[in-house]
């Protein structure tokens, strides 16, 4: 366990990540977000609100993308994207907020 540096909080580049994530098209919310390095491994594990009615392939090539954009953040990161379905009355809520 040596040099292991284990970060909870988004962190600098959680907060980078999340500004990222959120500004895709079809995310309502990036939260649950961890930014956590165990020697020079990075691992970013978030959960992603989608809204809209997506088919599975679909949710797989945003979370793709959204991989993609994480990488670019932290090369090399080990990402886990867990997504979630956002449901109507919740998204015409969140709509009001803009």
């Amino acid at each position: 366990m040596h040099g292991r540096l284990d970060r909870q909080g988004p962190g600098r580049f959680g907060q980078i990540i999340k500004r990222s994530v959120e500004t895709l098209p079809g995310i309502a919310d990036c939260h649950r977000l961890r930014v956590r390095s165990g020697g020079p491994q990075v691992f970013v594990d978030m959960h992603v609100a989608f809204t809209g009615d997506h088919s599975l392939a679909e949710l797989q090539g945003r979370m793709a993308e959204i991989e993609k954009i994480v990488r670019k953040i932290c090369p090399n990161a080990d990402v886990t994207v867990h997504p979630e379905p956002i449901l109507a009355k919740k998204e015409a809520a969140h709509e009001g907020k803009k």
